[in-house]
């Protein structure tokens, strides 16, 4: 027994294929037994008028097409994975996917995966004037893709601001092969679930901690962060922040050349938006980068008054070392805006009477310690 099943709608859509103009009728939707159809309605000789489907046990040929499921954050870059699962040999495919609720695609981030594809060529971009994301692959030579299942293509998304699910519909998807035809007979539509961003810890312990070159790190506390053993490679980024103290221990180590930032702040935002407050090197003469400790609110020194009005003062506590140690005074645009070096434990004044009142971090570093604390001027 066979049944037939045949195109719902008339809407027209082009698919180059090599070198074949296809013009094809498909249906808007495909529900997981659909065969999508295609029917000519305009000028050009009909390609498939229907498609038999036999009942039973005989086993049909299946040609998927399917994007993956994601998550992420209120404005994250999301990547959006789209596979093909095929029997049958195919040399293009083309689908439309409207663009809603606050998502943004990403110019330039479409790529076909390179292990499905030989000469195949990728167009991809909103229509104009629409909401719509056109994806087009195709072969000038007609050359069959790669392999029967896995990403055949990826791209970018911005999320939106508003948390939950959302839908990423497949709109006239076809799978075509050299005769030309549509071989699709199933599109699996996403769910993109944009969720809370979590609650930022009050305390953070990190043990044994690699971070590789190329890889951009950003972690927040609300009261401490404790590191022992931290490798940052040349190349790597590394932001630590908290609203009280941050020590780094058991000779942790950064590599000239990573990108390393840890600062006090009442901004415990900051790695949950864009980078607005640039990074610090820690320089490569310093201790060959090995830090036995980082903390504010030490036992070491005090800083007096705090707030002020401009005039600080750096006063020594006998627990401190007897050692040369180095001030360096930034505001939080990252700007190192006073530097001096002193010795022993002498107290010492910080005038910042003609700076901008604000929050300004200050480090003071000897030959095996960094502590950085917080001063307000008034």
């Amino acid at each position: 027994m066979s049944r037939i099943i045949r195109t719902i709608t008339k809407k027209t859509m082009i698919l180059f294929l090599g070198l074949f103009l296809i013009n094809y009728s498909v249906i808007s939707s495909i529900s997981p037994i659909n065969i999508n159809s295609p029917i000519n309605t305009g000028s050009y000789k009909s390609l498939i008028n229907e498609i038999p489907v036999t009942d039973g046990n005989t086993r049909q040929s299946e040609n998927i097409l399917m994007i993956h499921d994601a998550s992420g954050y209120p404005q994250d870059t999301l990547i959006i994975d789209v596979e093909i699962i095929n029997d049958d040999v195919f040399v293009g495919f083309q689908f439309d996917i409207p663009i809603n609720n606050g998502f943004q695609f990403v110019s330039g981030s479409g790529v076909l995966s390179p292990e499905r594809i030989t000469d195949h060529e990728l167009s991809i971009g909103i229509v104009p004037n629409t909401n719509i994301l056109r994806v087009l692959s195709y072969s000038f030579t007609n050359t069959a893709y790669i392999g029967n299942l896995g990403i055949i293509v990826s791209f970018s998304l911005i999320a939106p601001n508003d948390t939950g699910n959302y839908d990423l519909i497949i709109v006239d998807p076809i799978i075509g092969n050299i005769e030309p035809a549509n071989i699709i007979t199933q599109a699996i539509n996403s769910t993109v679930s944009i969720v809370p961003v979590p609650l930022i810890p009050y305390d953070i312990f990190l043990n044994d901690l690699s971070v590789l070159s190329g890889s951009d790190t950003c972690l927040a506390a609300q009261h401490t962060i404790v590191a022992s053993s931290i490798y940052v490679e040349d190349g790597a980024r590394v932001n630590l922040l908290s609203g009280y103290s941050i020590s780094l221990i058991s000779e942790s180590k950064i590599e000239s050349g990573a990108y390393f930032h840890a600062f006090i702040t009442d901004d415990l935002d900051y790695c949950k938006k864009p980078e607005v407050i640039p990074a610090k090197n820690i320089e490569s003469d310093i201790s060959e980068n090995i830090f036995k400790h980082l903390s504010y609110e030490n036992d070491v020194y005090h800083i007096l008054p705090n707030p002020s009005s401009g005039i600080f003062t750096l006063r020594f506590s006998e627990k401190a070392p007897d050692t040369d140690f180095t001030i360096k005074i930034f505001n939080l645009n990252g700007q190192l805006i006073m530097e001096k070096i002193v010795s022993g434990k002498v107290e010492t004044k910080l005038d910042l009477t003609a700076k901008p009142g604000g929050v300004y971090l200050i480090e003071v570093i000897n030959s095996d310690s960094v502590w950085i604390s917080k001063a307000v001027k008034q």
